[in-house]
């Protein structure tokens, strides 16, 4: 059983990102910027939790999931343009993620989790992504 905290602090966050090991780590295997595949799970909870906890509404979660595959979007769009020249077969193996991810977004956009749902409806893109 994974024991998550009630909440956390922004001050108390940011001192264990600040305190956290980065390169010595990654010499460790640690492929997650340093880190464990638990502690970037642990991370994700308490970021989700703290959320939750800040607005206790759905909305909140879905404007949360639209940001991160917002993220997703530019990284993959990222890694494609890094790799065009020198790798076009894998470059194009990211656009197709971008692809499938852009799909992902727009189809969150169509799920209206409350009445009061402000992103929901395919004309109301707050995606912050470069697409």
């Amino acid at each position: 059983m994974t024991l998550i905290p009630d909440g956390i602090s922004s001050t108390a966050l940011s001192t264990l990102m600040e305190d956290a090991p980065t390169d010595d780590i990654n010499k460790q295997g640690y492929p997650f910027a340093g880190h464990s595949q638990a502690e970037l799970i642990t991370a994700a909870e308490i970021a989700s939790n703290m959320l939750i906890q800040e607005i206790p509404h759905p909305v909140a979660h879905k404007v949360l999931a639209l940001m991160v595959i917002s993220n997703l979007i530019n990284w993959h769009n990222k890694a494609a343009e890094s790799l065009l020249e020198e790798s076009p077969d894998a470059a194009l193996a990211w656009s197709e993620d971008v692809g499938i991810l852009k799909s992902t977004y727009r189809s969150l956009l169509a799920v209206e989790v409350t009445q009061d749902d402000f992103t929901y409806d395919e004309g109301n893109d707050v995606c912050t992504c470069d697409h």
